[in-house]
C-alpha cells in the first residue's frame, strides 16, 4: 500500500494541491487538534499480543524477551507512522476511516486514462486485504481464548470431561460471539 500511494504522489495529480510532481494534497501534515483521532488507532496498534506468553515460549533465552517485544514495537510503529504519512499525503483530508478504501479509485499511474489492469488488481487486494486478515486471525483468536477459558476451570472439570473433548466445547464457546455478531 505505501509502495502505491508513493508511486501516485509522483505519477498521478489525483486530489493534488500541487501543480506539478510530486503531487500531494497540500494540507498541514501535523495538526495538535486532530491528536486525538491517532491515540485510539496507536493504543490499538501496540497492545500487547493476547498471545504474548505463547510467543514467549519458544525463546530459549528469556532475557530477550524485552528485546523481541520492543523491536516489533519500533517496527510496527514505524510502518504505521510510514503508512499513515503517505496515504495522508496522497488523499489528504479525504482519507477514509478505513484507508484501505481509499484505493477503491486507484487511478494507477493517469488520471483521464483507462485505469490499466494492474492498478485494479492492486486496488482489488487493498480493498479487501482487511477481510482476508480478518478472517486468517479468526481462528487463532478463538483458540488462544478457549484455551485461556479452559485452563481457567477447575481442575475438578478436566478430570471429568476428556481433554480433547473439553477443548472442543470451550472453542466451540469462544466462537459463538463472532457468529452472533454476524446477525
Amino acid at each position: 500500500m505505501m509502495a502505491s500511494a508513493i508511486i501516485a504522489i509522483y505519477t498521478s495529480p489525483g486530489k493534488a494541491g500541487t501543480p506539478g510532481p510530486p503531487y500531494y494534497a497540500g494540507t498541514k501534515l501535523f495538526d495538535v487538534d486532530h491528536m486525538y483521532a491517532i491515540l485510539a488507532t496507536a493504543t490499538f496498534a501496540c497492545v500487547t499480543p493476547h498471545s504474548a506468553p505463547g510467543l514467549m515460549q519458544p525463546l530459549q533465552d528469556k532475557m530477550q524477551v524485552r528485546k523481541v517485544f520492543t523491536s516489533s514495537f519500533v517496527t510496527t510503529t514505524l510502518a504505521y507512522v510510514s503508512f499513515g504519512i503517505t496515504t495522508y499525503l496522497y488523499f489528504g483530508d479525504s482519507v477514509k476511516p478505513l484507508s484501505t478504501l481509499n484505493w477503491s479509485r486507484y487511478p494507477g499511474y493517469q488520471l483521464g486514462a483507462a485505469v490499466p489492469v494492474w492498478a485494479m488488481s492492486i486496488a482489488g487486494f487493498i480493498v479487501v486485504f482487511p477481510v482476508l486478515d480478518i478472517l486468517s486471525v479468526y481462528p487463532l483468536c478463538s483458540i488462544t481464548l478457549a484455551n485461556s477459558m479452559c485452563e481457567g476451570m477447575p481442575l475438578r472439570w478436566h478430570d471429568t470431561l476428556k481433554k480433547k473433548k473439553f477443548k472442543v466445547v470451550f472453542r466451540l464457546l469462544a466462537s459463538v460471539p463472532a457468529i452472533v455478531g454476524l446477525y
